[in-house]
């Protein structure tokens, strides 16, 4: 099971989604679940500075263009934060 979570250092709501993540991750990691974070800030470098003071324990993906980038727009992300969950099936 992967979580794939977009989110912004702009988007309050997301920074408080990470807290809850970091939890549900050190508790079923082992089991499986896993989770994937995409950052839609339109510099890399805004993310990797609060990346690097608010360490997380799973990938994150950059593309420039935040809400336009094409990690965005090719499955539809119109505002933040958004979770899909997809089954191990």
């Amino acid at each position: 099971v992967v979580l794939i979570h977009y989110w912004a250092t702009w988007c309050e709501p997301a920074k408080v989604d990470m807290a809850q993540l970091k939890e549900l991750h050190a508790r079923y990691n082992r089991a499986g679940f896993e989770l994937i974070g995409v950052n839609l800030d339109e510099q890399a470098a805004t993310a990797v500075d609060y990346l690097t003071k608010n360490r997380l324990p799973w990938a994150q993906l950059h593309e420039p263009g935040g809400l336009d980038s094409r990690l965005a727009q090719e499955l539809g992300i119109m505002n933040l934060p958004t979770m899909i969950l997809v089954d191990e099936t």
